[in-house]
């Protein structure tokens, strides 16, 4: 960090509107950034199986962990290749993309990066045609700023001063799938992207007209980014008594610092927090009317919660996944693994052999929502 971004904060900090700093800082927004992008791949002959272990190689370079599905593919090949289809999933208001007469679908999830609150889904599906295949690449990449989390304002700064994010893992991700490709003795070709990325040539194909009595629908890639998602700052934000402006310290992109920049910094978050506690406790007593609570959300079903939990790359009976979601404040996340039903809140433990609530209840009063959640879920201990 140099000089002018570490007295660029300091000034922030300490001379802006209680009202600008909690809007920058503490309240949480999300949100999402896809890419789509479509290969015409051939020849016809080529055999299915290739492709998919160049494709599934690729996505497995960047994400933790995937998911192949087999479908069986039409008797009869069409002119016209199918295409993803995009329906929109409002509790996350993001897309969810769709495959309809696929020979394979591979869904991966890379959450390496969830504790600076960075998430990338990606889904790849090969749909035949008579003239060879048509590879569909989807991927969401979700961003977290704002709130207490140290490590989410960590992330912040790092972008600040052009260390980047995790989503150029995507691009990363379909150099390699024409990299595996071209291995195979098959070139790719790039027929359609969005949005742009430096460096990729697109070669748009047009199809043949397709007769009527073969017509299928065809679905665009999606035609702008989803409009990212803030939530109430009252209702995002932790107790005061729980936010430490000293815990930034510890971050590695203060430990460069010199002794005289590093108690600069430390005032700054501590009038800061002084602020944040000026603020918090002014929106505690304001009327209800001036501060509304957000809506209750309708409870699902389980078969709800499960399908919801699958949509965002989660195993709804995967208690590691459980846990960290814990760990990381994701009420949305433990709410939906709650409604589920598929995890016995007092039988399950982490691998340092502790409940759900001792989880949530070690990580302070930030957490206290999510404990509280747990205890009407029916946990005991």
């Amino acid at each position: 960090m140099n000089k002018f971004t570490l007295v660029t904060l300091t000034w922030l900090a300490s001379a802006l509107p209680a009202q600008a700093d909690i809007t920058d800082l503490t309240a949480e927004t999300t949100s999402y950034k896809t890419t789509y992008a479509v290969y015409d791949i051939k020849p016809e002959s080529l055999d299915p199986a290739v492709i998919e272990k160049a494709v599934l190689n690729a996505i497995r370079t960047y994400a933790q962990n995937a998911q192949v599905g087999h479908s069986i593919p039409p008797a009869t090949l069409p002119v016209v290749a199918a295409k993803m289809s995009f329906t929109k999933n409002p509790r996350m208001n993001a897309q969810v993309p769709q495959c309809d007469g696929e020979i394979f679908q591979i869904t991966a999830s890379d959450n390496s990066f969830a504790s600076s609150g960075e998430k990338t889904k990606s889904v790849a599906c090969l749909f035949p045609y008579k003239d060879g295949y048509r590879l569909n690449y989807y991927a969401a990449y979700g961003q977290m700023s704002g709130g207490a989390n140290t490590n989410i304002l960590g992330a912040m700064l790092a972008r600040a001063v052009g260390v980047g994010d995790s989503s150029k893992f995507i691009a990363k991700t379909l150099e390699r799938i024409e990299e595996n490709l071209k291995e195979q003795g098959t070139t790719p070709q790039l027929i359609q992207l969005y949005p742009k990325i430096e460096g990729k040539q697109v070669t748009p194909m047009e199809d043949p007209v397709q007769p009527i009595a073969q017509a299928a629908p065809v679905t665009n890639a999606p035609l702008s980014q989803p409009a990212p998602t803030q939530g109430s700052a009252m209702n995002n934000m932790a107790p005061m008594n729980a936010y430490n402006p000293m815990a930034l310290m510890n971050s590695p992109l203060t430990a460069n610092l010199s002794p005289a920049d590093r108690a600069k910094l430390a005032e700054a978050m501590t009038q800061q927090k002084a602020m944040m506690n000026n603020y918090y406790g002014k929106a505690q007593a304001a009327p209800e009317t001036v501060t509304p609570q957000p809506q209750t959300p309708q409870k699902l079903s389980p078969l709800q919660a499960r399908k919801e939990l699958t949509s965002i790359g989660m195993g709804y009976a995967n208690a590691d996944q459980f846990f960290e979601a814990v760990q990381r404040n994701d009420k949305l996340a433990v709410e939906l693994f709650i409604a589920a039903q598929s995890i016995d809140l007092n039988s399950v433990k982490d691998k340092k052999g502790q409940t759900p609530l001792q989880v949530a209840a070690h990580q302070g009063a930030e957490q206290g929502s999510i404990a509280q959640m747990l205890r009407d879920a029916g946990e005991q201990k």
